[in-house]
């Protein structure tokens, strides 16, 4: 994912769609990604890019996930919503302080 060209010892397998949830494919090459340590600990704490490439994979497979991560995804729409009202909050008083100066 990150480009890089890693030692194989420092690589790691990722499910794609979670073995808790998706047992049947655990042993399924399709549903694998080969990743480096770091990427794989980027992939499991960004909850945007993990639901993009489940949704992604899930689609291509024919599998449809809205029911049974509908709460993820609700939970990730108001998370970026929260984000975006912060970022806005920053930005205008970052915009005030410049105009104090």
């Amino acid at each position: 994912m990150c480009g890089h060209h890693h030692d194989i010892t420092q690589m790691e397998m990722h499910h794609i769609l979670p073995y808790s949830n998706f047992p049947e494919l655990a042993n399924k090459s399709a549903n694998m990604m080969l990743l480096c340590r770091q990427c794989h600990f980027f992939i499991h704490n960004d909850p945007t890019l993990n639901m993009m490439l489940m949704s992604r994979f899930a689609a291509q497979i024919g599998i449809d996930l809205s029911k049974r991560y509908h709460h993820i995804v609700t939970n990730l729409w108001n998370a970026t919503q929260l984000a975006q009202q912060k970022k806005m909050e920053i930005e205008n008083a970052a915009i005030a302080i410049k105009g104090d100066a």
